[in-house]
């Protein structure tokens, strides 16, 4: 179920939250540090389009190499994505497919081989992304669906997400944003912005928010708050710093997490 629920939002904020196109110099994301240990690092193509992740864990005091994500992209959308572990292997792979106006309508899920694990479908209402389907194949068995709330700034500020069982809707897990005053550069196009791991990873969202609720009830039940203070911006808007705060309560009292978190860009 795991492939399931992370998969919501894996369209949301490039479909539905307006991005901003600035001023001044473009900046790309390069690496972001967590208590000044590499956590991730992007590294692009010569015409700036990110073709590899690399993922590091901090656990241990140290950022040890923990896998990488590979990008292909046609007619400048990326269109497969595939995700390896520490030792190169294969573990996934995504392709995603587009309409003629450049917005997702499906994404089909592989384990490390060509079979078919699970396919999405995006339905849209007055343009806006507003329903994600689960389906899975051989034979096709609807799995669940996620609802999708939008402010009128075009940006998602909830969603919902509900497995079948016995033929019937149970809801799974709902999360609430708050937005920072910045939107997602034009010129940015990263996979992450798509919120393929919710709430594993979450390096844009917090880039951008200033805070998350979130509710697992069928795990758990497990609540959460994600808040993003303490931003600071270069001169040329773009986050250097932060600070990142998370309050989990998984029935057992709160337990805090505290994170300073730094960016590097590229040109």
């Amino acid at each position: 179920m795991k492939i399931i629920y992370s998969l919501l939002l894996t369209a949301v904020v490039a479909l539905a939250c307006k991005k901003d196109g600035g001023s001044g110099k473009k900046l790309y994301l390069g690496k972001v540090y967590s208590n000044d240990l590499l956590s991730e690092e992007y590294i692009y193509s010569s015409d700036k389009k990110a073709i590899r992740r690399n993922r590091y864990t901090t656990h241990s005091g140290v950022s040890n190499f923990a896998g990488f994500r590979l990008y292909e992209y046609e007619n400048d959308l990326i269109t497969r994505v595939l995700a390896y572990n520490k030792d190169g292997v294969l573990i996934d792979k995504t392709n995603i497919s587009y309409n003629a106006a450049g917005k997702i309508t499906r994404l089909d899920l592989y384990g490390n081989n060509e079979m078919l694990d699970y396919y999405y479908i995006w339905e849209y209402n007055n343009q806006e992304l507003s329903k994600i389907v689960g389906y899975s194949p051989n034979p096709t068995k609807k799995q669940g669906e996620w609802l999708v709330e939008n402010n009128t700034h075009n940006s998602v500020v909830s969603f919902r997400r509900y497995y079948v069982s016995s033929g019937n809707l149970y809801l799974s897990d709902s999360a609430y944003f708050t937005y920072a005053d910045k939107k997602i550069p034009d010129h940015w196009q990263f996979y992450e912005e798509l919120m393929y791991d919710f709430p594993i990873d979450i390096t844009l969202e917090s880039i951008f928010s200033t805070s998350v609720k979130y509710h697992n009830i069928a795990v758990g039940p497990y609540k959460a708050t994600y808040t993003f203070s303490e931003k600071t911006y270069n001169g040329q808007g773009y986050l250097i710093s932060q600070h990142y705060k998370l309050e989990a309560d998984a029935g057992l009292g709160v337990t805090a997490t505290n994170l300073n978190m730094k960016y590097e860009y590229i040109e």
